[in-house]
């Protein structure tokens, strides 16, 4: 009899210990379904997304790239995507053979060049929307550097070439698009001008400080047979 008791009193001394863990099992369960819960009413935090380029205050000019006179930079077999107020839902890309634009879907090439070295946004047709501005090398045996630029609202091309005799680049001074003009195959800016509008064609105008001043040249319309200058 007295073992019995003492087997007995062994055994609810057992059970006494693990009572606590058989409340803690429940605690820890429902513990967790808590923290379940609170995380999943939490909203999902999304990466911000980074901000169109936009024109500063005080500038007409939305740079993008520029590689003139630094060519050993340029990324050639990479390729650089932007989008712009004027046209929200077009997405410019640009490769070292040329620019495009993506829209509903469909892809189409404004123009080409081997290669395109500078490329920015400005309105040079007059009509408030920024118009593609570009520098191209291109030519077979005789390169030139010319300047392209794209209405794309219109989908019209221009071009500024004066092949094998002179070279033009694009610059910003002061917020405004200007255009250096060398000699073929130089680098030294012998003139200066800007890009302008006459009745909605584009027009460079020598020695250009303000409009009205210097012999205004109206850029080419960009065709099939000069789009590559050849």
């Amino acid at each position: 009899m007295e073992s019995d008791h003492t087997n007995t009193s062994r055994i609810r001394a057992v059970l006494n210990r693990k009572n606590p863990v058989l409340w803690i099992v429940p605690i820890a369960i429902a513990a967790a379904i808590l923290i379940a819960v609170c995380l999943f009413a939490s909203p999902e935090t999304k990466p911000e997304q980074a901000p169109e380029p936009a024109l500063a205050p005080d500038s007409d000019v939305l740079e993008w790239l520029d590689y003139d006179n630094r060519l050993e930079t340029l990324p050639w077999n990479d390729t650089e995507e932007i989008r712009i107020d004027a046209f929200p839902n077009v997405t410019f890309c640009w490769s070292s053979s040329g620019v495009s634009a993506a829209e509903n879907g469909k892809e189409q090439l404004l123009f080409s060049g081997m290669p395109v070295i500078t490329v920015c946004f400005s309105d040079v047709t007059g009509d408030g929307i920024e118009d593609v501005c570009a520098v191209v090398y291109d030519g077979s045996g005789l390169i030139d550097k010319h300047i392209v630029v794209y209405d794309y609202a219109n989908r019209q091309g221009y071009t500024l070439c004066d092949r094998g005799s002179r070279d033009f680049h694009l610059f910003v001074e002061q917020g405004r698009l200007r255009v250096g003009v060398t000699p073929y195959g130089e680098y030294e800016p012998t003139e200066t001008g800007t890009l302008e509008s006459e009745n909605g064609i584009p027009v460079y105008r020598s020695g250009a400080v303000t409009s009205g001043s210097g012999a205004a040249v109206p850029l080419q319309p960009l065709t099939e047979e000069n789009a590559t200058g050849a």
